[in-house]
């Protein structure tokens, strides 16, 4: 989550307590939710919280992520669809109002069988 952080300017979030605090469990950091046993990461509630940059290809190691929120933020260029397709427990991709370019094909996303909702207007 520290890649993720530090390549979105995490310091200028306008919420993100506990990120990269030492001994502090990451299920206690600001907008993430783990699951019942706290073992694994399954939501990013990261939207309207001034994220800045491109996102990095390391997301795909959150493979248990069922809810990817980062609407409404400044995030840029091409999103890396082949590490977010690694994320194959994604049931809601919610990347709308931000910079992102690119184009995309059903290929793209047969991996992500279980995505029931995907949004991506108001991009460039």
């Amino acid at each position: 989550l520290m890649v993720l952080y530090n390549s979105l300017k995490g310091d200028s979030w306008k919420e993100n307590d506990h990120w990269g605090t030492r001994n502090n469990n990451i299920c206690a950091w600001k907008k993430v939710k783990c699951s019942n046993n706290n073992e694994t990461i399954i939501k990013l509630e990261l939207s309207g919280n001034q994220l800045e940059g491109h996102i990095p290809a390391e997301i795909e190691i959150l493979n248990g992520l069922e809810e990817l929120h980062i609407f409404k933020n400044s995030l840029n260029g091409t999103a890396p669809w082949t590490s977010i397709t690694k994320l194959t427990k994604l049931q809601i991709l919610d990347m709308r109002e931000n910079n992102f370019n690119g184009n995309l094909t059903t290929t793209d996303f047969k991996a992500l069988e279980l995505l029931t909702k995907f949004h991506l207007s108001n991009n460039t």
